[in-house]
């Protein structure tokens, strides 16, 4: 169970202020009910968020699986020039997919960190790895007849 409270600076913020703007409320159940409904309304929120985000990292994820495979049929064939190349673009894709991993493990964890960090961040790694993933664009054989 994730922890809202923890994940976003937001909740807490938004319950602050929509309490200090309801405090000339005369009737004390109604300012409560509206807190309520505010954090209900930012845990959605971040519930959606998440869902979005690891969409997203599951198809960079997908996607780097394809560009390995690609690697590793090409490197098949290659000489011991081109597979050394290729043994390299594959460690770094391989160090970027676990990086890719922990964030997606963490993302379904008990987090204790901010949560607009935490999207930044993986939004970032996402972005890396996709570029990454352009720049080598591997062909394999069957790709090229």
């Amino acid at each position: 169970m994730i922890n809202y409270q923890k994940i976003s600076g937001q909740l807490l913020a938004m319950a602050v202020v929509a309490t200090l703007g309801l405090s000339a409320c005369s009737n004390a159940t109604e300012s409560k009910d509206v807190v309520e409904d505010k954090v209900e309304e930012v845990n959605l929120q971040v519930q959606q968020e998440m869902s979005e985000l690891k969409l997203q990292m599951q198809s960079v994820q997908e996607s780097l699986d394809s560009q390995l495979a690609k690697i590793e049929a090409k490197m098949a064939d290659a000489d011991e020039a081109t597979q050394e190349k290729l043994q390299d673009a594959k460690t770094k894709l391989e160090a970027e997919g676990q990086k890719l991993s922990q964030r997606m493990q963490q993302l379904g964890a008990d987090m204790n960190t901010d949560w607009d960090q935490f999207k930044m961040d993986a939004k970032q790694l996402a972005k890396n790895i996709e570029n990454s993933i352009k720049a080598l664009d591997v062909e394999t054989p069957a790709d090229n007849g």
